[in-house]
C-alpha cells in the first residue's frame, strides 16, 4: 500500500471514515480501548478538525505498525509502546510524559516539543535517519539505544541518563546537561525531585560520529564516553586549564597571530556553568583560526603546536 493510499483510506472510504472516528475517540478517552495489538493505524492522523491537543494516556500498543501516523499536537502520557516501528511518522510539537518505549524504531519522519518529560524510558530503540531538532528533553532514560545519522540541531538534553547509546553521523548544535535544576516551573507530585540533582554519566558510544559546536555542561561527566575515531576529536579533562594554557600560549604569539585564537577563546573555550569537561574538534578551531583571517599553513603550525603542548600536559586525550 502506497503513502497516498495509508492516508486517503481513512477520508475516502466509508467503512474506513467510521473506524477512523472509532479510533480517535477511543485513544483519547479514559474508558475506550486500552490495548492495541497489531491494528492496523498507517496513515491515521490523531487529531480530527476540531480537536487542537488530542491527549492519549494510559494506552498500550504493541507490535503497531505506525507508518505515516500524524501525532502533531498529541499529549502522549504514560503510554507503553513495544515493538513499534514508526515510519515516516510525525510527531511534530508533542508532549511525550513518563512513555515507555522499548524495542521499537523511529525511521525518518519528524520528532519535536517536549520529550522525556518527568522521566520516561527508551530501551532498545532506533532512531534512524530521523528529523529530531529543536526537541527539549526533561529527564529521559536512554538505554541501549542507537541515534544513526539524525538531524539532533539545537537538541536539548536536561538530566538525561544516556546509558550505552550510540550516536552516529554529525552532531551539530546540541546541548548535554549532566544534570537539570528547573526552577522555572512547579513540579508535579509524581516527580521525584532527588532526579534533578542527579549527577547522570553519558555512557556514550561516538565512534562513528562528527561533534561539532556542542555544549556539555551543568558537571556532564564524559570520563566514559568514546570519542570519534578520526584522530581529530580530543577529550578535555578541565576545560578552565585548558583556557588558562592557551591564554599563556598566546603570550608568545606574534600580535596578528594572537586574533587567530581570540574566537576559540571566546567561543569554543567559553566556560559555562558546570563546564568542567568537554570536547576540542581540531577542525572547528582550525576553521575558525581561517575565518579570523589565518593562513592555512599558519593555522595549521600553530594550531598543531598548541595541540601538542596540550597533550603533553595530559589536559587532553
Amino acid at each position: 500500500m502506497t503513502k497516498k493510499e495509508m492516508i486517503e483510506r481513512w477520508n475516502s472510504d466509508p467503512e474506513w471514515i467510521d473506524k477512523r472516528k472509532e479510533i480517535q475517540n477511543a485513544l483519547v478517552s479514559p474508558t475506550g480501548q486500552q490495548k492495541y495489538v497489531k491494528s492496523d493505524l498507517r496513515g491515521l492522523k490523531i487529531a480530527w478538525e476540531d480537536m487542537r491537543s488530542p491527549w492519549i494516556k494510559g494506552k498500550i500498543f504493541e507490535e503497531i505498525d505506525f507508518s505515516y501516523v500524524d501525532f502533531s499536537h498529541c499529549r502522549i502520557e504514560r503510554c507503553i509502546f513495544r515493538n513499534c516501528i514508526f515510519r515516516y511518522t510525525i510527531l511534530a510539537n508533542i508532549t511525550e510524559d513518563r512513555c515507555e518505549f522499548s524495542d521499537c524504531v523511529f525511521y525518518k519522519g519528524k520528532m519535536n516539543g517536549w520529550i522525556g518529560l518527568w522521566g520516561s524510558l527508551y530501551k532498545n530503540v532506533t532512531f534512524d535517519q530521523i528529523k529530531l531538532s529543536s526537541i527539549i528533553m526533561f529527564y529521559p532514560d536512554f538505554e541501549n539505544c542507537q541515534f544513526n545519522n539524525c538531524n539532533l540541531r539545537k537538541t536539548e538534553f536536561k538530566g538525561a541518563i544516556l546509558n550505552h547509546v550510540e550516536i552516529i553521523g554529525i552532531v551539530s548544535d546540541v546541548k548535554f546537561k549532566g544534570r537539570y535544576i528547573m526552577n522555572d516551573i512547579p513540579l508535579p507530585e509524581y516527580f521525584d525531585a532527588r532526579r534533578m540533582y542527579q549527577l547522570n554519566p553519558m555512557v556514550v558510544d561516538f565512534s562513528k560520529a562528527e561533534i561539532t559546536y556542542c555544549m556539555f555542561t551543568d558537571e556532564c561527566d564524559l570520563t566514559k564516553v568514546i570519542l570519534p575515531k578520526d584522530g581529530k576529536h580530543y577529550l578535555m579533562k578541565n576545560k578552565t586549564l585548558v583556557k588558562e594554557y592557551v591564554n599563556m600560549f598566546c603570550e608568545h604569539l606574534k600580535d596578528e597571530e594572537k586574533i587567530y585564537l581570540d574566537w576559540i577563546l571566546d567561543i569554543f573555550l567559553h566556560l559555562y556553568p558546570g563546564n568542567i569537561m568537554d570536547i576540542l574538534n581540531y577542525q572547528d578551531w582550525y576553521d575558525t583560526m581561517l575565518d579570523n583571517g589565518a593562513k592555512e599553513d599558519d593555522a595549521k603550525i600553530i594550531l598543531d603546536r598548541l595541540i601538542k603542548e596540550l597533550k603533553d600536559k595530559d589536559y587532553i586525550v
